[in-house]
C-alpha cells in the first residue's frame, strides 16, 4: 500500500523511497538484481547532476517539488533542501505553472516546452525554456521538467534584430542617398546649361537693362535651384566641403546673431561651451547651416508656447559599446570625440519615429519642409562623424553630433582673374546642354573648342588633333566609357595635355588620386565664367594674352 501525502515534512522524495526501499531487500535477501538496479539509479542520478540543464521532478497535481539536481540548485542559488517537497510554484509563475502542468496533452504524456520567468534566491528573474514530460510511478504522476536558462540566447536575438534594423536602416539610407545623388546630378547638369548661358547673356552689353535684370533674377533663382542640389547631395553623403582647422565652440559663437534672427524671441538659447576645445577639420558654411538647421528644428519641437534651447559643446571618450548606439556607427573608431549637441525643452520624439526624423521631407507638423535633418545627417557622414539622439515624450530631446579628431589637407583658395586665352580645349561630356555652353564659354574667353558625347569620340578628336590640344574637360560619369577609363586612354595618347575632370557630383574625395596624380584640376557643376577662369588661370599660363580692363 502506498504512503498518502500528509504534509510537507512527512513527504519522502522519490528517490529516497526507491533507495530505502532497495537497502531494505539487500539486507533481507541480496537480491544480486536489486544491487545491480541501485548502481544503475545512482550511475542515472550521476548524470542528471552532470548536465548542465536544470532538471526538476514535480509531483501532480500538488505541484510538489519532489526532487532536482545539482544545476538546479546552481543556477537558483539554493541548497536541495531549501527547496525539497515544497511548492514548485515558489520558484516560478504558480499560476502559469500550475495552467500549464494541466494541460491535457502534458496529462496524455506529450513532451510540451513553455518559456517562463524563474526566480533566484536573490530575487533576480531569468528566462528559462521548459520541456515537461508527465510519467507515472506506483499510480502516482510526475512530471519531468528539463529547465534551460535562454538569458544569452535571448541577448543574441535581441541584438540579432537590432542588427537587422540597423541594417535595414543603413540600406534605406543608402538607398535614399543614391536616389538624392542622381537627381543631384542630373539637376546640376541641366543648372550648368542654364548659368552658362546666362552668363553669356550678361556679357553682352548690348541688352537692355530690363532684359539684364530680368536675366539676374534668373540667374539668382538658378543659384538657389544649385544650393537645392547641393543639400541633396549632402544627405547623398557626396557634398563639397572646403575644410580648415576649427574650434567647434568658436564657430558656434559666431553663428549666435544668425540665430537669433532665426527663431522667435520667445524661444531662449542658451549656450555652454568647453574651453579649450581640441580643433577638428571641418567645412564651416555647412557646419553653420546644421547649426541653424538644429536649432530651428528644436524651436518646431517646443512649438508656439516658447521654451528654451540649449547648444552645447564639449568632448567625450567614445568606445564601441557607445558608439553602436548612434547613426552612422560603421566603421568608427573609439576614441576622443568632439561634440555639438542642441537640446530643446519640447514634446520629444516618439520611439517610433526616431529612426525617421533624417527621412527627406519627414515631418510631423506640417508637410513641404523640405531636406532640413537628412542634409544633417549628410554633412555629419561627410565628416567621418556620427549622431546621437536622446529623447523622451514630454521632456525634451538632445540631438549630438560627434566628431573624430581627424586630419586631412586644408584647400587653397586662389584669387579669380577674368583674362583672354587662346588654344584649342577638347570638351568630353554626354549632355550635349553642357557641350553648348561650355563651347560657348571657351569661345568667349578666346580658346577654340571642340566637343565630343562620348569617351570614344572624344579619344578619337585627341588621336586625329594631336599636340594641338592644350587641355581636355573631361566629364566623371558618363555612359558606356566613363571618364575615368577615358582618362587612362588618354594618359596613353598624350602625357602632356592638361586635364580637368567635372561632375555635377561634388564628393571631390571619391575621385581624389585622380585629381592629385593623373589630372590638373576639378571643376564642379553648375560651373560660371569665373570657375572656368580659374582654372585655366592656374594650369595654363603659357594660353594668357592679356587681362581684360
Amino acid at each position: 500500500m502506498k504512503k498518502p501525502y500528509d504534509g510537507e515534512n512527512n513527504h519522502e522524495s522519490l528517490r529516497e523511497r526507491i533507495i530505502g526501499l532497495g537497502e531494505h531487500s539487500v539486507r533481507k535477501s541480496y537480491y544480486p538484481e536489486l544491487q545491480e538496479r541501485l548502481a544503475e539509479l545512482e550511475k542515472f542520478r550521476s548524470l542528471l547532476d552532470q548536465s548542465n540543464d536544470a532538471i526538476f521532478l514535480v509531483q501532480i497535481p500538488s505541484g510538489i517539488l519532489m526532487d532536482l539536481n545539482e544545476s538546479a540548485c546552481s543556477q537558483l542559488g539554493y541548497k536541495k533542501e531549501d527547496l525539497m517537497n515544497r511548492p514548485f510554484g515558489n520558484i516560478t509563475d504558480d499560476e502559469r505553472i500550475k495552467k500549464f502542468l494541466g494541460n491535457e496533452k502534458i496529462l496524455q504524456g506529450e513532451r510540451q516546452t513553455l518559456n517562463i520567468i524563474m526566480k533566484k534566491r536573490n530575487s533576480q528573474d531569468f528566462p528559462v525554456e521548459m520541456t515537461v514530460r508527465i510519467v507515472n510511478f506506483n499510480d502516482i504522476g510526475y512530471a519531468v521538467i528539463v529547465a534551460r536558462d535562454i538569458t544569452e540566447r535571448i541577448k543574441a536575438e535581441e541584438e540579432k534584430k537590432k542588427l537587422q534594423t540597423q541594417i535595414l536602416h543603413a540600406q534605406k539610407l543608402e538607398s535614399l542617398g543614391v536616389l538624392a545623388g542622381g537627381i543631384a546630378h542630373d539637376f546640376n547638369n541641366i543648372l550648368t546649361g542654364i548659368l552658362g548661358h546666362i552668363d553669356l547673356a550678361l556679357t553682352d552689353l548690348s541688352i537692355g537693362q530690363t532684359l539684364r535684370n530680368r536675366l539676374e533674377q534668373i540667374r539668382i533663382s538658378s543659384i538657389r535651384a544649385a544650393e537645392l542640389t547641393r543639400q541633396m547631395l549632402a544627405y547623398a553623403g557626396l557634398g563639397k566641403f572646403s575644410i580648415q582647422p576649427v574650434n567647434l565652440s568658436h564657430l558656434v559663437k559666431d553663428t549666435e546673431k544668425l540665430l537669433e534672427v532665426s527663431i522667435p524671441k520667445r524661444y531662449i538659447l542658451k549656450y555652454n561651451f568647453q574651453e579649450n576645445l581640441p580643433l577638428f577639420y571641418c567645412d564651416i558654411s555647412q557646419l553653420h547651416q546644421v547649426i541653424i538647421n538644429l536649432v530651428i528644428n528644436a524651436s518646431e519641437a517646443i512649438g508656439e508656447k516658447g521654451g528654451i534651447i540649449t547648444i552645447n559643446t564639449g568632448t567625450m571618450k567614445c568606445d564601441k559599446s557607445y558608439l553602436a548606439e548612434t547613426y552612422l556607427h560603421e566603421n568608427l573608431s573609439e576614441g576622443l570625440y568632439i561634440y555639438l549637441e542642441v537640446t530643446d525643452s519640447g514634446c520629444g520624439i516618439p520611439e517610433e519615429n526616431q529612426d525617421k526624423i533624417f527621412d527627406p521631407f519627414f515631418t510631423t507638423k506640417f508637410t513641404g519642409r523640405g531636406l532640413g535633418l537628412a542634409a544633417v545627417l549628410g554633412v555629419v557622414k561627410c565628416h567621418k562623424g556620427t549622431i546621437k539622439i536622446i529623447s523622451e515624450p514630454e521632456k525634451g530631446t538632445a540631438i549630438r553630433l560627434l566628431f573624430p579628431a581627424f586630419i586631412t589637407k586644408i584647400e587653397e583658395k586662389t584669387e579669380v582673374n577674368l583674362s583672354q586665352w587662346n588654344g584649342k580645349i577638347l570638351v568630353v561630356d554626354d549632355e550635349e546642354c553642357v557641350c553648348i555652353v561650355t563651347k560657348v564659354i571657351l569661345k568667349k574667353l578666346g580658346f577654340t573648342a571642340m566637343t565630343a558625347s562620348n569617351g570614344k569620340e572624344g579619344l578619337e578628336l585627341l588621336r586625329k588633333h594631336g599636340e594641338e590640344i592644350c587641355a581636355i574637360i573631361l566629364d566623371i560619369t558618363m555612359p558606356k566609357m566613363d571618364g575615368i577609363e577615358t582618362l587612362k586612354e588618354i594618359r596613353l595618347i598624350n602625357n602632356k595635355v592638361k586635364i580637368i575632370l567635372t561632375s555635377g557630383y561634388e564628393n571631390k574625395v571619391t575621385f581624389k588620386d585622380y585629381i592629385e596624380k593623373e589630372t590638373d584640376g576639378f571643376l564642379q557643376k553648375p560651373f560660371e565664367i569665373k570657375d572656368m577662369v580659374e582654372i585655366f588661370e592656374k594650369i595654363l599660363p603659357e594660353a594668357f594674352i592679356n587681362e581684360k580692363g
